[in-house]
């Protein structure tokens, strides 16, 4: 094989909470992520060195890019130091939005490098190696619905009764995760998630139990930001969403909608006021790859 073509999905977050700060600096979280049809494109060829291309300038390609980290990741783990890749990058999933699109990112470069280089890797393997890079790595490369406790790396993966279509919503604020992170840390939380009632309500296809579950505590660290999230949030539920709320550290908000025609009326009308609107889909798997 010569080339590799992959799909790298988006993310969002059916709440979000933050359990404890652990002794390295991190944070331990707990969260349920489901994969969308919001996809990056990316096309990897065997190189031997790592040259990535992009067509979002403001994205830097050079070694601190993920993509980036995870060649080296994964070429360290097989000792392989004159592997690399080339890697294009078309990019669809905004960056700053709590939409994983970075982690997704470097998750297709893992399944890619694997895959050209014939190293024989399990899905186990590829997510120890991604975890070493990012902590939602190793859901991106599983995909699906999950909830992810720890930094992220304990997966359990929900099934889950209804593929529901979504609208995105990107605000003009990008939303840094690190200082998202050192905001949290210095004030308390009053609201956290539900997350029986979030995961009963996908299993049991009951949008009110998933929207009485459905707390992001990063939303208020958001809202003292821009008044956009809340705003977002208000006209979701005007147009009928049967939950809304951030994805992420933020700042993108999206719209869970019963029907297709729903979601097409909520995009319709949201992108007459945004710029940055999405009508996706749940999808139960990360990369898809092009044949």
């Amino acid at each position: 094989m010569k080339k590799m073509e992959i799909k790298a999905r988006a993310k969002i977050n059916l709440g979000l909470d933050i359990t404890s700060v652990r002794k390295d600096g991190y944070h331990n979280i707990k969260t349920v992520m489901q994969s969308v049809g919001l996809s990056d494109e990316l096309t990897f060829r065997k190189s031997d060195e790592i040259s990535i291309s992009c067509d979002d300038e403001s994205l830097e390609c050079g070694p601190e890019n993920i993509i980036y980290r995870c060649i080296e990741a994964i070429r360290v783990h097989a000792d392989m130091p004159d592997a690399g890749l080339k890697v294009v990058l078309e990019k669809r999933i905004p960056m700053g939005a709590g939409l994983g699109g970075g982690s997704a990112d470097g998750a297709a470069t893992l399944v890619a490098f694997n895959e050209l280089y014939e190293l024989g890797y399990n899905e186990e393997t590829l997510c120890r190696i991604g975890l070493t890079v990012g902590a939602d790595i190793p859901f991106q490369i599983r995909g699906g619905c999950a909830l992810c406790e720890g930094i992220g790396e304990i997966i359990t993966p929900i099934e889950t009764a209804h593929e529901y279509p979504c609208v995105i919503v990107k605000p003009d604020i990008s939303i840094s995760t690190k200082d998202a992170y050192v905001v949290m840390d210095q004030q308390p939380i009053y609201v956290r998630p539900n997350f029986e009632e979030i995961i009963e309500g996908l299993k049991q296809h009951n949008r009110e139990t998933i929207q009485r579950g459905l707390v992001n505590v990063f939303e208020i660290y958001a809202q003292n930001l821009s008044d956009e999230i809340q705003d977002i949030k208000n006209l979701m539920y005007e147009q009928n969403t049967v939950a809304t709320s951030m994805s992420g550290s933020g700042s993108a908000i999206f719209g869970i909608f019963e029907t297709e025609e729903q979601a097409q009326s909520a995009y319709q009308f949201l992108s007459r006021i945004y710029d940055k609107v999405w009508l996706t889909e749940f999808r139960d798997a990360s990369l898809e790859t092009e044949d």
